[in-house]
């Protein structure tokens, strides 16, 4: 196993620290009151921290980068107490939660496939394959390192 790509783990992780989902507050404008998930149709399935949580995840670790405008409209959504839709996140959330995922294991999953993207050349939409979810989930439950259950992942779904 190799150490730099573990320190290159640990300093992604440090350096995307500010942005995780349990980090990133919401900030709401002073007139706005928080406007629960569920009351939106595409997250009526989730609690309202849970749909926050992952909106946040998908949104900063989104499929693909966003325009400054997408940025700028999702950041006034949230600023409002509203989800943004961006890159499909509930039906993301939806599928990712039934292979038993959590906001904070698909974090880990994803800022990982981050670092080994940047070890070596793989389709980035590899990342938002629900194989490489299901079998990371199965990885991580084995007790594997974050490193070891990625390369197992995409070595599996044919990226390695």
């Amino acid at each position: 196993m190799s150490d730099a790509l573990h320190q290159a783990l640990e300093s992604k992780r440090s350096d995307l620290e500010h942005l995780h989902p349990y980090n990133v507050p919401l900030h709401l404008a002073p007139e706005a009151p928080v406007v629960p998930p569920r009351t939106n149709h595409r997250w009526i399935d989730f609690g309202d921290r849970e749909a926050r949580e992952w909106s946040r995840v998908l949104f900063l670790l989104p499929r693909k980068g966003h325009s400054a405008n997408v940025m700028a409209c999702a950041h006034s959504v949230w600023r409002f107490g509203n989800l943004p839709n961006v890159n499909n996140a509930p039906e993301v959330a939806r599928a990712a939660r039934a292979l038993g995922h959590t906001p904070e294991s698909a974090w880990e999953m994803l800022v990982t496939l981050i670092v080994m993207r940047q070890d070596q050349e793989h389709d980035p939409d590899v990342a938002y394959d629900l194989r490489v979810w299901a079998l990371w989930h199965e990885r991580m439950n084995l007790l594997e390192d974050p490193i070891t259950a990625a390369r197992h992942c995409l070595k599996a779904v044919g990226q390695r």
